[in-house]
């Protein structure tokens, strides 16, 4: 690995700790993210041979993390709940067709577990 790629490489890796080990409020923690991302962009301008490498990744970045506000969290939370407990209901009606007692109680845990997921999700957001 060449000292260009090691010292990208580094300031990645200390981007990414620095934000992971940070105690904030997630609003907090992605408005830092995009600004050491935005750093990192003008740190590699001095790359040319490397800096296009990460160009298109960091812009993507950018852009998911931009679509990452509080209200479209809930929505893909609140969804991805309800998923979940409508794949363990199926699971539980076909436990119950199958008309094994073992196999239906474990699937009616699966269905209490859930319920109590959507049930928290909603709670939370």
């Amino acid at each position: 690995m060449g000292k260009k790629t090691s010292l990208v490489a580094g300031i990645a890796l200390g981007v990414a700790l620095g934000v992971l080990i940070a105690p904030k409020k997630g609003s907090e923690t992605r408005a830092e993210l995009a600004r050491n991302l935005k750093s990192f962009l003008t740190t590699i301008e001095d790359f040319d041979d490397i800096s296009y490498d990460f160009e298109d990744k960091i812009a993507g970045m950018i852009n998911e993390l931009s679509a990452l506000d509080s209200e479209k969290v809930s929505a893909i939370a609140r969804k991805q709940a309800k998923n979940l407990k409508q794949k363990a209901d199926d699971i539980y009606e076909l436990a119950k067709e199958k008309g094994v007692s073992g196999i239906e109680k474990s699937a009616a845990e699966i269905q209490k577990s859930a319920n109590e997921v959507l049930k928290e999700t909603n709670e939370a957001v």
